[in-house]
Order: C-alpha cells, then sequence, then structure tokens
C-alpha cells in the first residue's frame, strides 16, 4: 500500500485468498478506512475476465466497489480490456473500472469475449503498454481521476479513458 499524489495504491496477492475475512481482504478493509479521494488496486489475475468471474475475488470488488476504489488493474490474461465502469455485483453500472494489461510481455492471446456485453473495449494479438495519469496531482496537488491509455510499443495510441475519484 503506497500513498502518491492524493491515491491509495494497493498491491495485493491474487495467489492467497482475497475473501472476506483473509489477512489481505481485512488489509484493504481497514486501508479503505482513511483512503484519499483516489483508490487503485492492482493484482494479477482478474477479477472478471470475459464473462467469467472469480468468485475469489467477487467480495474484494464489492469491499472496493461499495468504499470508494476507482480502478482495479490486473494481467495474467495476455490482451488489453477495459471493462465498462461496473458496479459492487459486477452486473449492473457504477463507477470502478477493471483494466487488463497482460500484453506486455509473452505471447499476445485473442481478447476474450462477454455475453453480458461489460467490455468497453479490447484489443489480442497486439503487443501493448498501459499508461495511468493521476488527473490533478501535479504540482503537490490531490488527485481528482485517474486517466489511462493505452499504446503499442512504437507509441501509436490505440485507446483512452478515465474515471474520476
Amino acid at each position: 500500500m503506497n500513498h502518491f499524489g492524493g491515491a491509495l495504491f494497493i498491491d495485493l496477492n491474487s495467489s492467497d485468498s482475497l475473501l472476506p475475512g483473509s489477512p489481505q481482504y481485512t488489509f484493504v478493509e481497514n486501508a479503505l478506512e482513511h483512503a484519499p479521494a483516489c483508490v487503485v488496486t492492482f493484482f494479477h489475475i482478474p477479477t472478471l475476465s470475459g464473462g467469467v468471474i472469480a468468485s475469489n475475488k467477487q467480495g474484494l470488488w464489492e469491499l472496493l466497489a461499495d468504499h470508494g476504489g476507482d480502478l482495479v488493474l490486473n494481467g495474467h490474461n495476455h490482451f488489453l480490456m477495459e471493462y465498462q465502469p461496473l458496479a459492487a455485483d459486477l452486473a449492473g453500472p457504477g463507477h470502478m473500472v477493471e483494466l487488463i494489461s497482460g500484453a506486455g510481455g509473452g505471447t499476445t492471446t485473442r481478447a476474450k469475449t462477454d455475453p453480458a456485453g461489460r467490455i468497453a473495449w479490447s484489443l489480442g494479438k497486439t503487443p501493448g503498454d498501459l499508461f495511468l495519469t493521476l488527473e490533478g496531482a501535479a504540482s503537490g496537488g490531490a488527485a481528482t481521476g485517474i486517466s489511462w491509455r493505452f499504446e503499442v510499443p512504437d507509441g501509436t495510441l490505440l485507446r483512452t479513458g478515465s474515471v474520476a475519484c
């Protein structure tokens, strides 16, 4: 966990339990009590991947979505993906966004689809990079939002997005 630019960054180990009552879940619960406006959480294996919800991470998603989480960053899958802002139930529209950026190493794969229509954008079979910017955090200010851009390694822009905190 680290505070930077008025944002809280929480790094978790998705190979260990993220279920309610687990040490990591309790850690996040405590961190959110005094969190700044922007909360970014990152761990390796996504909560949502295509149409599949990782049940061992759903409780953590609910906690974050209900207590100020803004952005969840994941890798693991070797493609680029941005989900629609989702609510705690991962079904309806909400605030928190999940980004998957696993196309920076290894062999890229075809992007997954989601029959529920939760994917805002995806691209497979293409190496890419993800860049984040804390909006409003320049010159010592506190972050008011998080913007991102996906690029291919030569710098060509693929996609931009943002979430307010």
